[in-house]
């Protein structure tokens, strides 16, 4: 009997390590892919104030064609180049009107004509060739999807947008506003199929706003939702902008 209860004691510890070793190791897999993504927005960070600082120094030595603010792609976003850097534009630049035309231009990618630009958008070659052939991957339709969802946003009165971002899981925009997340949950730890708290998987937002996140999750645990700072607005990741419904776009087959 005292055999059969000492057998039984082991089965239970191996199984009580088992279930300890698969959480820790989900647990650090969820971590690393956020670290991955807070890495992410850090460097768009930096780019943006590089560019910031060399906008100041010689003003005239850049154009105002929207930067493509990373040139990397990763498996979980890419970001466009609607980086708005400088979004104090004269009267001048902002009364500008594009030159007359007859001709009608239209989307490669079969979205029909571009849209017309309105007076006081900051970059009037947004559609030029020019620009949109300056993007990381010029065959990835997602880059002038993402710069007529920033137009509509315009349109819309919505006019501090310094990027966007997708995600494949999603297929979601996320443009990058200054004071909004958009947070992904999962739980904190998932025991024998029940689940415990909540953690951030995945979070995406203006790179300020994620270097503040970085800043919290220092101590090397899991970032929690009472780690937000309460002046964020926080979205959950299924908010973001569906780019064919938003624009009244058929969807690809």
């Amino acid at each position: 009997m005292r055999y059969k209860l000492y057998w039984g004691l082991g089965i239970l510890i191996v199984l009580l390590i088992g279930a300890f070793t698969f959480v820790m190791v989900n647990e650090h897999a969820e971590d690393l892919q956020f670290e991955s993504e807070l890495k992410e927005a850090q460097e768009l960070a930096d780019q943006i104030k590089a560019q910031q600082k060399l906008k100041e120094e010689s003003p005239n030595s850049i154009s105002d064609t929207p930067i493509d603010a990373s040139a990397e792609e990763t498996s979980i976003e890419h970001t466009s180049g609607l980086d708005v850097l400088n979004s104090e534009k004269t009267k001048t630049e902002q009364t500008a009107m594009p030159l007359a035309t007859d001709e009608v231009r239209v989307s490669k990618f079969g979205f029909g004509p571009y849209p017309e630009l309105p007076a006081d958008f900051p970059y009037q070659d947004l559609f030029d060739a020019s620009t949109l052939d300056n993007v990381h991957d010029p065959d990835n339709p997602n880059y002038e999807l993402m710069y007529r969802v920033r137009v509509k946003l315009w349109k819309q009165g919505v006019r501090d947008v310094l990027g966007m971002s997708t995600s494949r899981r999603t297929g979601l925009f996320y443009p990058s506003i200054p004071g909004t997340i958009y947070v992904e949950w999962v739980p904190r730890w998932t025991v024998f199929g029940q689940e415990f708290g909540r953690k951030i998987r995945s979070v995406k937002g203006n790179p300020d706003d994620m270097e503040v996140l970085r800043d919290g999750s220092e101590d090397g645990r899991p970032l929690l939702e009472s780690d937000i700072p309460s002046h964020l607005k926080v979205l959950d990741m299924s908010e973001g902008i569906d780019p064919y419904d938003f624009l009244d776009l058929p969807k690809p087959k």
